[in-house]
């Protein structure tokens, strides 16, 4: 049973380091564009799937999170002389942006299914 554990814990931990990219530095436009992406593409997902209920919900959570998101990065870059810091609030909100707009397209196209 301990051994079963043991794999269970390192196909979940292996999981999660392969699901993580390994992407280079972004910059801040390219993280700008990313969150306008993907609340274009939540917006539109809303609209089209208008009675679905966990559309709606995700939609617009996520979105409401992409918009604090990109508030609070913009704080770190404007209150932060650290220039690795900037670039480590960049990236995070790219990917984090990223996430979001993956997560309600994997739901869109198992609503297609």
């Amino acid at each position: 049973m301990n051994q079963l554990l043991q794999l269970t814990t390192f196909a979940i931990l292996f999981t999660i380091v392969l699901s993580v990219p390994i992407t280079g530095d972004h910059s801040k436009k390219q993280f700008e564009d990313e969150c306008k992406q993907a609340k274009n593409y939540l917006t539109s997902a809303i609209k089209q799937y208008e009675d679905n209920v966990y559309v709606q919900t995700f939609g617009k959570v996520l979105i409401d999170g992409i918009n604090r998101l990109e508030k609070r990065t913009d704080e770190v870059i404007k209150n932060t002389t650290d220039e690795a810091k900037k670039q480590e609030a960049i990236n995070f909100g790219y990917e984090s942006c990223e996430r979001a707009y993956l997560f309600i397209k994997d739901i869109e196209d198992k609503l297609k299914q």
